[in-house]
This record gives C-alpha cells, sequence and structure tokens, in this order.
C-alpha cells in the first residue's frame, strides 16, 4: 500500500518473511502491507495518535519472524529532490544514533567524540568508520533506489565491506537492536522525516527487485512485546549525498508507523456499532465484539 503525505510525499511498508541464512542475500522480494490512518478509525486509543504538528500516524500489523523493508523509491520520480530520516524503535538506521529527525552529514569528524576523523571517516575512539550521513535521498542513482532494508553494521557509501542487517521482528527482547542501545527509552514505532530540496527534472527509469507490487498483502500480528533485531546481511548500501545538507527545508511530514499485534489491530479498526432510536449515541453489542446484539 502506498501511502501519500500532506506535502506528497511517498511511502510503503514490505514485510517478507525474513531471511534465514546468515551471510549476505540478494535483497528480500515485495511484500506490501496495509496501513491504517488512525484518523479514519475513532477505536484507536489516544497513545496513537502523536497530536504534533506535520504528523501523520499510521497502524501496521506485524508478527514475529517478519522481515521489514522500506520502499521510498516513489520520491524519486517526483519534481523536486527528497531527503529522508528513519528512526526505528527511536534510533537512527544509518548510525544507531538517538538523533531524532534531524538531517546530519558526517564529513569531517565524529559525531561522537567531535574528534577529527582518519581515512575515510574512521574514528579511532569508535574503532569503526561512520557512514556520510543518517538520511536517504532521492538522487541517489538507479543503481541505488531509495529503499531500506535493515540496519547499517558497518561500512556503507561505496565502501566494499559495507553490511547492513535486516529488520527482522521478534519476540526476543535480548535481539532488539534498540533495546541493547538505549533500553527502556526505545518506542514501539518507526518513524520517516520527510524533507524537500530543489526543484529536478523526473527519472525515466528506476530500478526494480523481484516480483513487482502486487502480491498477498501482510496485514496481520499475531504477538506483544515485538522488538525489532538486525538479521541476515542484505547486499545493501546506501549511496552518499554529494551535496550540502542546507539545500534541504526544514522537516515538511513525518510518518509514524506505530506496529501492533493482530487482536489489537482488529479491534482498532473495527467499526463502533451504535444503537437506534433513543441509543443512537450509545456503543451497543457485546464488550469486545464489533457486531449488534439483538
Amino acid at each position: 500500500m502506498l501511502i501519500t503525505t500532506p506535502h506528497g510525499f511517498k511511502l510503503s511498508i514490505n514485510l517478507p518473511m525474513a531471511e534465514k541464512h546468515y551471510q549476505k542475500n540478494q535483497l528480500p522480494p515485495y511484500a506490501p502491507t496495509q496501513l491504517y490512518d488512525v484518523t479514519k478509525y475513532e477505536n484507536v486509543p489516544d497513545t496513537f495518535r502523536s497530536h504534533e504538528q506535520n504528523v501523520v500516524d499510521y497502524l501496521v500489523g506485524v508478527r514475529d519472524g517478519l522481515g521489514m523493508w522500506i520502499d521510498l523509491t516513489a520520491n524519486q520520480h517526483l519534481s523536486f529532490e527528497v531527503a529522508a530520516v528513519a528512526s526505528i524503535q527511536g534510533i537512527n538506521a544509518l548510525t544507531a544514533l538517538r538523533t531524532g529527525t534531524a538531517l546530519e552529514q558526517y564529513r569531517h569528524s565524529c559525531p561522537l567524540h567531535r574528534k577529527s576523523f582518519h581515512r575515510n571517516r574512521y574514528c579511532s575512539d569508535c574503532g569503526f568508520e561512520w557512514p556520510a550521513q543518517n538520511y536517504l535521498y532521492s538522487e541517489c542513482g538507479r543503481s541505488s533506489p531509495m529503499w531500506l532494508d535493515g540496519f547499517r553494521e558497518k561500512g556503507g557509501n561505496g565502501n566494499p565491506g559495507a553490511k547492513t542487517r535486516q529488520f527482522v521482528f521478534t519476540s526476543d527482547t535480548s535481539r532488539g537492536v534498540a533495546t541493547n542501545l538505549i533500553g527502556s527509552h526505545r518506542s514501539y514505532n518507526i518513524s520517516i522525516a520527510f524533507y524537500k530540496g530543489n526543484s529536478k527534472q523526473r527519472p525515466s527509469h528506476m530500478t526494480t527487485r523481484g516480483s513487482e507490487p502486487g502480491v498477498e498483502i501482510l496485514s496481520r500480528a499475531y504477538s506483544k512485546g515485538l522488538e525489532i533485531a538486525a538479521g541476515a546481511e542484505i547486499d545493501q548500501d546506501v549511496a552518499q549525498d554529494p551535496h550540502p545538507v542546507d539545500r534541504y527545508s526544514t522537516v515538511l511530514d513525518i510518518v509514524r508507523l506505530h506496529y501492533v499485534d493482530e487482536a489489537y489491530l482488529q479491534q482498532f479498526i473495527a467499526p463502533q456499532q451504535y444503537g437506534e432510536g433513543p441509543l443512537k449515541n450509545v456503543p451497543v453489542g457485546h464488550p469486545g465484539s464489533s457486531h449488534k446484539t439483538y
């Protein structure tokens, strides 16, 4: 399901089964899932309504063992440049930092230690190389489409040693990336913040993967308290944005995806039933049921 934000940005979520092999895999297939706009369902609790400027909230059903990839490639067909920051349970997917919705580039110094990089953005205190930026951008070219399959483990931006680990929903709390890195500060949602850049010419062709969208929709969740883990290695890299970060506007839209289990999802999206006559404004039916009782 492709959604469009108030400012025209595009987003869809795919939930294929998680890759099982612990080595580099090709890109997982399309498995588009249903996203539910919380403003259209009166049973959705207020906790899933952000009440924040520029934030649009959706529900998505997941279950243990599903993988996930975020498809932003439709933004590469827009008439303007787009930058997008992905926050997974409160941490950036590319840096594992709690940077929120801010666009950041790392060209000269470590964002943690503020010390100058050595070769290829290497920080001696961290003991690893940093990516060039914490976001995806639409002008990355045909060979690096605007999609995100997992957490960056190391390298990136053209480095042949780059590693990405697939987003995987798991009931094993100890495997959650945010659990291990920020503990109780983690959230149970996925946020994508969109920024608008300069006007451009639309591309005529984009790279695709596997089968095109149109497979059976996966929109069910079967367990509670799921975390997002770093699964099998995926053959994916993120292209370096050659432009300065100030070419983009302030954040225009934030899509917040709240993932829930099946029972809650069905409860939230079921239409509320009301009585007739003098009870027309009163909910009726057996508690927990979406059907009227006669």
